[in-house]
């Protein structure tokens, strides 16, 4: 979150994760729910000397055209602290560590360092490798093999696919069948107006279900990997719209229902 918003803005929703994650784990044990979650590999160092140990070299990091994006940067510029106990934001091995002891949990990719596909299009196939690779070091200690990948921002390309199945990625998530949710650069996807539109989504249905069957996951530009499509981004509770929330749970009901039924 640290091109969008500030640590002092934003930062008791980071400390609100220690709390909300283990309650989220009791929850999926307690009914039975199998979960995957997307990590930035970054936030999976035990400490800053791991982390800056783990870094690719300068060469092989992203290069963006605005590089306040580039996580890289952002641990270059800011104050990143030595472990948890002095910088709860930055670290999260201990966390990590909860969901794999949890049954039926698996962790995907979210790429090291949140990195743009589309935004980075001048980066070469060897730095988005190099990424994957510095991920795959860091995931180790949690899963042998991580399969599944949720790309940054749903920025994806045919090149960086076939990177991922260079890594033993299997599946990745899509987005939803409308061009409200195709990725695009970061410039594009802010616009007001698919804002809007999406957030108008979000509690009446004007895109669709987004609901699958098994054979349309393999439509993909590479063979080899699924595309299993987001189907909702969950909106936290807004007190703002707290009118108009039961219409966002009716939105979800209907569309799960849909999916029980098809």
């Amino acid at each position: 979150m640290f091109d969008k918003v500030s640590l002092a803005t934003y930062g008791k929703n980071i400390m609100g994760v220690h709390t909300a994650i283990p309650q989220l784990l009791d929850m999926f044990a307690k009914h039975d729910i199998h979960a995957t979650w997307a990590c930035v590999g970054m936030l999976l160092c035990e400490d800053k000397k791991e982390l800056l140990g783990t870094l690719p070299v300068r060469e092989l990091q992203p290069k963006y055209a605005d590089m306040k994006v580039s996580a890289y940067e952002h641990v270059r510029n800011t104050y990143v602290g030595e472990t948890v106990a002095d910088d709860p934001y930055h670290y999260g091995a201990a966390l990590a560590a909860k969901i794999i002891a949890t049954k039926n949990q698996e962790f995907a990719s979210h790429t090291f360092s949140h990195y743009y596909c589309i935004d980075g299009n001048q980066n070469s196939d060897a730095i988005f490798s190099a990424d994957c690779e510095a991920f795959a070091i860091v995931a180790k200690k949690f899963s042998n093999q991580v399969t599944s990948i949720v790309f940054p921002r749903n920025q994806t390309t045919k090149d960086a696919l076939q990177t991922c199945v260079n890594f033993g990625i299997t599946t990745y998530r899509g987005t939803p069948a409308h061009f409200l949710y195709t990725g695009k650069q970061e410039s594009h996807q802010t616009n007001p107006l698919f804002r809007i539109l999406r957030l108008i989504d979000a509690y009446i249905n004007i895109t669709g279900h987004h609901t699958y069957t098994l054979n349309e996951l393999s439509n993909t530009p590479i063979a080899t990997i699924k595309n299993v499509p987001g189907s909702k981004f969950f909106r936290p509770y807004s007190y703002r719209l707290r009118f108009i929330e039961k219409l966002k749970l009716r939105r979800i009901k209907k569309s799960m229902t849909y999916a029980a039924q098809h």
